[in-house]
């Protein structure tokens, strides 16, 4: 995918994505043109990076954790995490439906636009 779906379904700007390659924590496929063209493993990685960030750890932390690291097993704990987060979610939000009229669960429920795009992104994983 180019650059442009592939920050979309990371919840990124296009802006992080060249950052992100520019620095080499990501490297994507060019084409003969020159466009760069991401995949599901760029998607897994970079769900990564925004989760080690959120940690508290660099970027450069980050980049020598990931080449000491095996991505598969990383991205698999991190896809875990999300879901059961998510999961946790959905629970607040069925509760709060059960006790209060639909204006009042929006009121209280507060979902950030970072956890919808993640979940977006999960989905978009799983499909």
């Amino acid at each position: 995918m180019k650059i442009g779906e592939f920050a979309e379904l990371a919840g990124v700007s296009k802006r992080t994505v060249d950052h992100y390659t520019n620095i080499g924590l990501l490297e994507p496929e060019r084409s003969a043109s020159g466009y760069r063209f991401y995949g599901k493993a760029d998607l897994e990685k970079i769900l990564l990076i925004e989760q080690k960030k959120t940690e508290g750890l660099a970027l450069e932390e980050i980049k020598a954790e990931l080449g000491a690291t095996p991505l598969q097993t990383d991205s698999a704990e991190l896809i875990g995490k999300k879901m059961e987060t998510i999961q946790k979610e959905l629970d607040e939000v069925l509760h709060l439906l059960k006790k209060t009229d639909l204006d009042q669960a929006a009121i209280k429920l507060e979902i950030s636009h970072e956890k919808l795009a993640m979940l977006q992104s999960i989905l978009h994983l799983f499909s």
